[in-house]
């Protein structure tokens, strides 16, 4: 940067750098740039028979981009597979995606860069935090 500054001051010759960047970093730096940055996240919680009732409210909350927590420990398998199918096309068409948290338990999120899965292992070796 100080030498730009001296090259803007007639000090120094100006050296052009030129950078080579193949189209998937291109792509990535423009999906970066012309997409809007994610909302604050709201998490909305569904639990049990409601996720299978509810299911357009929650897609609506999706689509205000909140987090939804889907808890189907409780319901039939019929019932909450229906139900995840829903909440995952609604998810997918809005590109985000949804994670499964525990086994029952799935978080939908409207956009991808919401939230931000990490390793315990990942921690430990670089000797930060160990759990």
């Amino acid at each position: 940067m100080f030498e730009k500054l001296l090259a803007r001051l007639g000090i120094l010759e100006e050296v052009e750098e030129e950078f080579e960047e193949d189209d998937e970093q291109w792509k990535e730096r423009k999906r970066r740039v012309l997409e809007p940055a994610p909302p604050e996240a709201v998490l909305v919680v569904v639990r049990g028979l409601q996720c299978v009732h509810r299911r357009e409210e929650v897609a609506e909350a999706l689509h205000q981009g909140k987090l939804v927590l889907v808890d189907l420990r409780l319901v039939e398998r019929a019932l909450g597979q229906s139900a995840l199918d829903f909440i995952c096309g609604v998810a997918y068409g809005t590109k985000g995606a949804v994670m499964r948290v525990v086994p029952g338990v799935f978080l939908a999120m409207s956009h991808r860069a919401l939230v931000e899965e990490w390793s315990d292992k990942a921690l430990a070796t670089d000797g930060e935090l160990t759990i």
